[in-house]
């Protein structure tokens, strides 16, 4: 089947999208060159000024595509390792700084806290410009034991979703005036399925450009908070002694009821095992007992 000549307008339109973006480049370049090599001296002073508006308004141009090329999407991962003399402290403290800077912890994972050296591991989400100083932050609450950075460039993967995004949704407005324009059935059926593909696409690659930049936005640290050795007499669980004579009761008793058991089994079996016994000790006995000797005569 032929393809209809109006479902050729949305592609059409992005290939224009595209033509005028770098003919539009193309003759600003140009017009700026042409510019740079007229004097301003040899124009009229109304030419003149119009000149000197233009150069500032290419400057003003210049000067946002360089502030916009400076801000780059980087997702950064750190995991940091503290020792630390309280762990409980210390993850107050890191909360309540990951709150004031408006991050969240993720996920906390800890040993035993009565033991005497837990340990705590928090991940943490910070915003990105508060990266740095979060790591410092986290390093202050004791003494460092490791340290790990890395960082990932995604501006080009986030600027070309934004570019995608800005095509394929002019492509949908194109479509819908169409499916309102459309008057047989078999055409608006056709432009309909195609509106919904391009839809469950924009839906799919949004979700792509909201996770990564996301990312970018929100830096991920692993911290581990480790708590230092601690004298028995410094910090004591207090309930040891009754936590030890448990244990010491359950044992004893574990031991008496396994006792008991073998004794049950022994009297259930006393018909096989104490015949075996006796036939096995008669053999024993009657193999050492010594031959009779023969009388010579």
């Amino acid at each position: 089947m032929k393809l209809n000549h109006r479902l050729l307008l949305p592609l059409m339109a992005g290939l224009a999208i595209s033509c005028s973006a770098g003919e539009y480049d193309q003759a600003a370049t140009g017009a700026a060159a042409q510019a740079d090599k007229t004097p301003v001296q040899e124009l009229p002073a109304e030419s003149r000024m119009r000149t000197v508006s233009q150069e500032d308004g290419r400057g003003a141009m210049n000067q946002a595509l360089h502030q916009e090329a400076q801000q780059r999407h980087v997702i950064r991962k750190a995991e940091l390792s503290v020792r630390v003399e309280s762990v409980e402290e210390a993850e107050k403290k890191a909360a309540k700084y990951i709150r004031d800077i408006h991050g969240y912890v993720a996920t906390t994972n800890s040993t035993d806290l009565a033991s005497d050296q837990p340990t705590l591991t928090m991940s943490v989400r910070v915003p990105v410009q508060h990266f740095d100083t979060a790591l410092a932050t986290f390093e202050s609450l004791g003494a460092r034991l490791s340290k790990r950075i890395e960082s990932e460039d995604v501006t080009r993967q986030i600027v070309d979703f934004e570019a995608r995004l800005k095509i394929m949704k002019t492509q949908e407005g194109l479509y819908r005036g169409m499916l309102e324009r459309t008057k047989g059935q078999t055409e608006m059926l056709e432009v309909h399925q195609r509106l919904m593909d391009l839809r469950s696409q924009i839906e799919s690659l949004t979700a792509q450009y909201q996770a990564l930049a996301g990312l970018a936005k929100l830096s991920t640290i692993e911290l581990t908070l480790q708590q230092s050795a601690m004298l028995a007499a410094a910090k004591q669980d207090p309930t040891w002694a009754k936590e030890s004579w448990a244990s010491a009761t359950t044992t004893l008793g574990n031991i008496l009821r396994t006792g008991g058991a073998f004794g049950i089994w022994l009297l259930v079996l006393a018909p096989i095992w104490i015949p075996i016994v006796l036939v096995i000790r008669a053999a024993l006995k009657a193999a050492r007992s010594p031959a009779p000797q023969s009388t010579a005569r």
